[in-house]
This record gives structure tokens, C-alpha cells and sequence, in this order.
């Protein structure tokens, strides 16, 4: 499948700041002034008018056809009295949902303005703004499952279900040979990945772009509590809806989150539990979540290198692609198994021993394993489970104390619970709770500066180990607990 013809971007609209200040007042009685927004393929404006009023004036490109913007309006009425973060059409003058500009013949349309900063300009994403994104996508595609509308079945090449010949026809557009190879690398897993999976995807209508200038972040006054408040108020641009597999939608979600994060998984991990949480995932979904998030990478990677040959002087449509190259190795390096463990973790699933892969059981239904390790670092927590596994022992590693604390029940517990302390945000609280639920001599307690000290833990009974703390010094100390 090709990437859209050349005429599409050469068909973008050109309006100036006054020109859509026009167009607001001729055809929706609007006096007002406007600013540009970002936008790939159309042009956005934000109108202020002189009462205060906000709206966003969307002018489509040239040769996107009428039944698209009627599929976005249709799509933006459904969920309206079902999700309050989306935007609302506004009538022309003359009653219409889709206006025609004057001289250009482009469509125009006015939509309600969502209060709220781009999740890409929104600071620290903390895990509760993660799982808000994740929530906010899951109650959009629950809300989106009974529409449907004949535009929307279409070859796109943003399509996550295209990747594969999006990429094979335009990866040699990238110019730098290392990244090449790393996008033809993920790539290549992801779709191995997906090729045994995808024929038990649900497919639906699905948003297809919550990136982080399409997700909207709430901030509270509180420069305090601002970070820690903040939460998903808004999805906006609905101009790549597509019917195609469901779980696209929280893969794209995904991707754009973790870009130049510190730890991709644990990004992919809040946002899949709460998108779980509100609208659930099959067990092979699950497991497609995050090969399909670092596919939707490698096929941005391969469109933005297409687009720049036929508009060099675009910065908007290179403005991904930095933290593309800067976060695709950080993926690479994760193990698709642990990713696999790592987001059925999140949902409160795990792999079923001695099933068969692909089929999962609840924490509660599952045998216990012989230890469980808490850790926020992935980099921490991955070798340290493959070599506890590699000398025997059946590991259950999370990032979440509430995943730990539910293998904790009466007559099923694990022989042993590690936790580094590195990182966490609830020190007490987990080593209280440990103290209660486990026998002290089968607590193992991983130290970190600057949260609970050496002292404050040896009171509980714990068996302690002080950073730095090699992997064998951790194994040694597990193979000593009876």
C-alpha cells in the first residue's frame, strides 16, 4: 500500500490568520480573532471571540473526500451523550454541519474548544495520567463499538493493519542506515508477533490517533498538586478514524506516551490497565499492545521520511521523529515475553502454567509462584527474574505493590517477596503491608537512598540487602530462604 499521493499534501489549504478569521464571521457569525494549531494534512485555528468564546475552525484538505468529514461528524455525535471529552459540530449560518469556503472550495467545519494542554507539553506523566489516557481511550472505543459508517472501511496508510507494506515500500526513504535497520528490526518481530494473533483481533471504528497533541491534559491551580492531579479532559481530531483492529487504538495511545520515556513498559503497563479496565482486552490483544505501539513507531518513522521529500520545510511533519529514534532502542531491548508478563501483570492476568501460550487465568484462580518481585526499574527487575528463573524458581515480576499484594492470600503464598525499594513511591506502605501479610524471614528488601533506610527496615524483621546489590548477591540470598 502507498503512502497518499503527492497531491494531497500539495492540496493542503492556505489560509492565512485573517483569512480564517473571515471565514468564522461569514459563515458562522463569528467575530473573532484566530491562532494556527498544528496539523498534517488540513489546517486547524483556534478562535477567540470578542466575549470570550472559544471554538476550533477545521479547514479540510482539498482531496479529502465530503464522506470522510461526514464519518468524523457522524462518529463525534454518537459518543457525545456517552463520553464529555470529545468535541461537538457546530451549524453554519445556513444550518449546515460541513460548510464550503468561498473562492477555495475547501470544507470547513467548527467544533467546540476542549479546555486543556497538549499531553505533549503537559510535563511528568505520573502512572495515575497514564492509566487516565488509558481509561479515556477505553471508554471511546467502548462508546465507538456499535458505529459504524462506509467511509471509514478504507486503504490508509495510517492503518496499523497496512504497516507491513507501508514499511516494506518506504523504509529505504530513511536515510540514516542505523535507524533503517532498527525500524526493519521491530518491525519484523512485531509483525512475527502479530501474524499468529491477528486473525482473533476484534475489529471496530477506532479514533486511530491519540497522540500527545491529540489527548488534552487537565492542571490544577496547585503548582503542587498539579502533576499529581492532572488527568485525560480531552481526545480531539478525529481525521484518521478507521474500521480496523480494536486494539490499535490503545497500541497508538502507547507509542506516543512512552516516546523519550525513562521506561517504556511501565508507560505501556499503566496505560493498557486502564484502558483494560474500561473496556477489555482479549488475552491475544494483550499481548499485541506492545509490538503493535513499536510498530506504529517504525511506520511514523517511514511516513515523516515520505512526507519530507514532498515538504521539506514542514517542521510539523518531523516533529515525532526525534524522540522516535531516541525511544526505538530502548524498545528493541525489551524481550516480547517480558512485555507479554508485564501487561497482563497490569490487567491482573497471568500466564496460566502449563497451558498452552496465549491463554490466561486471574490471579486469584492461579497456583502461587515461588517468589514475588516488586521493582519499578525494568532494568532492574528483568535480570534479576531471568536469572531467579534460570536457577529454578517460578517468578512473578510487577512494578505494581496492589499486583504483589493479591498473590499474598491465606494458605497460597508465594515462599518469598523481594522488593527494591528504588523508586518507589510508597515505601511504607509496602513494607507495612508486608510486615502483616508475609513471615519477616521471607521478605527480602532491596535498599535504596533517599526512601526507607536500612534502619527503618530492620525493624520489621526483613532480610535487607544495601545498595549497591549485585544480581548473584540477590540469587544467593533467595536460594537461602527455607
Amino acid at each position: 500500500m502507498d503512502c497518499p499521493k503527492p497531491s494531497i499534501l500539495q492540496q493542503a489549504p492556505r489560509f492565512d490568520l485573517a483569512g480564517a478569521a473571515r471565514l468564522a464571521r461569514e459563515m458562522y457569525g463569528l467575530d473573532a480573532s484566530a491562532s494556527a494549531l498544528p496539523s498534517e494534512r488540513d489546517q486547524n485555528f483556534r478562535l477567540t471571540t470578542t466575549a470570550g468564546g472559544r471554538y476550533v475552525l477545521k479547514i479540510a484538505n482539498a482531496a479529502e473526500p465530503r464522506a470522510m468529514l461526514e464519518a468524523q461528524n457522524a462518529a463525534m455525535a454518537h459518543v457525545a451523550d456517552r463520553v464529555a471529552f470529545c468535541p461537538r459540530v457546530l451549524p453554519t449560518i445556513a444550518g449546515d454541519t460541513i460548510g464550503i469556503a468561498p473562492d477555495s472550495g475547501h470544507f470547513v467545519r467548527l467544533v467546540t474548544y476542549l479546555d486543556g494542554i497538549p499531553l505533549a507539553e503537559a510535563g511528568a506523566r505520573t502512572t495515575a495520567l497514564l492509566e487516565s489516557l488509558g481509561r479515556a481511550v477505553g471508554r471511546l472505543d467502548r462508546a465507538l463499538e456499535d458505529f459504524d459508517h462506509p467511509a471509514i472501511h478504507r486503504d490508509f496508510h495510517w492503518d496499523l493493519a497496512n504497516a507491513a507494506p507501508i514499511i516494506a515500500d518506504h523504509l529505504s526513504l530513511v536515510h540514516d542506515g542505523g535507524d533503517r535497520q532498527l525500524v526493519r528490526r521491530v518491525s519484523a518481530s512485531a509483525l512475527q508477533t502479530l501474524e499468529a494473533r491477528q486473525s482473533a483481533f476484534r475489529r471496530s471504528a477506532v479514533h486511530h490517533d491519540a497522540n500527545d497533541w491529540n489527548v488534552l491534559v487537565d492542571r490544577s491551580s496547585s503548582p503542587e498538586s498539579a502533576i499529581r492531579n492532572s488527568k485525560v479532559v480531552g481526545i480531539i481530531d478525529f481525521g484518521d478514524m478507521v474500521h480496523t483492529w480494536t486494539v490499535a487504538d490503545p497500541a497508538v495511545a502507547v507509542a506516543y506516551a512512552m516516546l523519550d520515556g525513562s521506561d517504556p513498559l511501565a508507560t505501556a503497563a499503566a496505560i493498557v490497565r486502564g484502558y483494560h479496565a474500561e473496556h477489555p482486552l482479549r488475552d491475544e490483544e494483550l499481548v499485541a499492545v506492545f509490538p503493535l505501539a513499536g510498530l506504529r513507531l517504525c511506520v511514523s518513522a517511514c511516513i515523516a521520511a515520505w512526507q519530507q521529500q514532498q515538504r521539506p520545510d514542514d517542521q510539523y511533519l518531523a516533529v515525532s521523529q526525534g524522540p522516535i529514534r531516541r525511544t526505538l532502542p530502548a524498545v528493541a531491548a525489551i524481550p516480547p515475553r517480558m512485555a507479554e508478563d508485564a501487561l497482563r501483570s497490569a490487567c491482573g492476568l497471568l500466564a496460566a502454567a502449563g497451558l498452552a501460550d496465549g491463554l490466561s487465568v486471574s490471579v486469584d484462580q492461579r497456583p502461587p509462584p515461588d517468589i514475588v518481585l516488586l521493582s519499578v526499574d525494568w532494568r532492574t527487575r528483568s535480570p534479576l527474574r531471568a536469572q531467579l528463573i534460570e536457577d529454578g524458581f517460578d517468578v512473578l515480576a510487577t512494578d505494581t505493590w496492589p499486583m504483589i499484594r493479591a498473590h499474598l492470600r491465606p494458605g497460597a503464598k508465594p515462599r518469598l517477596a523481594i522488593v527494591d525499594l528504588q523508586g518507589l513511591e510508597n515505601p511504607t506502605e509496602v513494607l507495612d503491608g508486608l510486615r502483616v501479610l508475609m513471615k519477616p524471614d521471607h521478605v527480602l528488601v532491596l535498599t535504596a537512598l533517599g526512601s526507607v533506610t536500612p534502619e527503618e527496615a530492620e525493624h520489621t524483621g526483613f532480610l535487607i540487602l544495601r545498595r549497591p546489590v549485585s544480581i548473584e548477591e540477590v540469587v544467593r540470598a533467595a536460594r537461602g530462604v527455607n
